[in-house]
């Protein structure tokens, strides 16, 4: 029986002493690697950690409330990442790798750093990640590199969610990491946990998709280069005639059924556009694309207007792009 005035749920039970020794317990084990368990602790530790997810669910931990000290106007809610595994990819020597796997912690997720671009690369590798923050200045091999290799991995390992960490007025990093296939840039450094809850709350709902992209195409063009020289000069003025038409199918179908608030036709158009660009390296756009097609499957009108605005100016870069390259192509370029 709920008791409003007292906060308890039955007697005796306080629910948000409850909720606190819930997140506790999510973020304990959360630190913990099962791999390295042996068979006997391992079913034990799934046990405890399938038990402590209903735990989450049942007592709403996901919306205990952030206080920053910064007063109520900035008071936030953390989203909840119990059950994640996050590749945090910072430079070794970096303060921010620290308060990252802090954040983490509170949020409920387990996480592992990588110190550099190459380590990160094998730990993406390794699999099992569900999403990662990866900082733009890494060494050995830069941040917008990890993502873009990591990107041309089939799914489930290439559609991971990816945060980009730049520096505050790093514009041209910033650029490069969206370039190569980030969803969402969080500015660095860190000074409290509401930008980098803000990021993740978004990709967890999946309701925004990708945060605003900037008005130009994004393409990765070391993918599309190789499928141009695959396909061969005669073979590529054939694929790109094709890609040009489909596309211009696509961003007339799409238009109409934006215009009409069409959630099935926006689905049937979206479903095709995520293949298109994704063979080409239009990463930035199949996201968009997939984000778009969710929100038509939820049939929120506000997801889809926004998402599609977004999705239709790259649509646009990408029509614009392949016809100046057909072109090209039959001028004997």
């Amino acid at each position: 029986m709920s008791h409003p005035d007292t906060g308890q749920q039955g007697p005796g039970i306080d629910l948000e002493l409850l909720r606190a020794h819930v997140a506790e317990l999510a973020a304990a084990l959360g630190q913990i690697e099962p791999k390295v368990l042996d068979s006997g602790t391992r079913e034990r530790f799934d046990r405890a950690w399938t038990a402590s997810r209903a735990l989450t669910r049942l007592t709403g931990v996901e919306a205990v409330r952030l206080d920053t000290g910064k007063g109520a106007d900035h008071a936030g809610v953390l989203p909840d990442l119990v059950g994640y595994r996050v590749l945090v990819a910072v430079p070794a020597d970096a303060d921010d790798g620290v308060a990252l796997g802090e954040m983490l912690i509170r949020m409920g997720a387990r996480y592992e750093m990588a110190g550099d671009g190459l380590r990160a690369l094998d730990l993406l590798g390794e699999g099992g990640f569900d999403l990662a923050l990866v900082d733009a200045d890494l060494t050995g091999t830069p941040g917008a590199q990890v993502i873009k290799r990591l990107r041309r991995h089939a799914p489930p390992l290439g559609r991971i969610p990816v945060l980009g960490l730049c520096r505050d007025n790093a514009e041209a990093a910033r650029l490069e990491l969206r370039q190569a296939g980030a969803d969402y840039i969080v500015a660095t450094p860190l000074h409290d946990i509401l930008p980098l809850a803000a990021a993740l709350a978004g990709i967890i709902d999946g309701a925004g998709g990708p945060e605003d992209l900037p008005d130009q195409l994004l393409l990765d063009f070391d993918r599309y280069e190789r499928l141009i020289e695959i396909a061969g000069p005669e073979g590529s003025i054939e694929l790109l005639d094709r890609l040009q038409e489909d596309l211009l199918q696509v961003q007339r179908g799409l238009e109409r059924a934006l215009g009409e608030g069409n959630p099935a036709e926006v689905r049937t158009q979206t479903h095709v556009l995520i293949a298109l660009a994704g063979a080409v390296g239009a990463d930035a756009l199949q996201r968009l694309s997939e984000a778009l097609n969710a929100a038509a499957h939820r049939k929120t009108t506000d997801g889809m207007v926004g998402l599609g605005r977004q999705a239709m100016r790259q649509l646009a870069h990408l029509v614009a792009f392949v016809g100046e390259e057909l072109q090209v192509k039959r001028d004997g370029g």
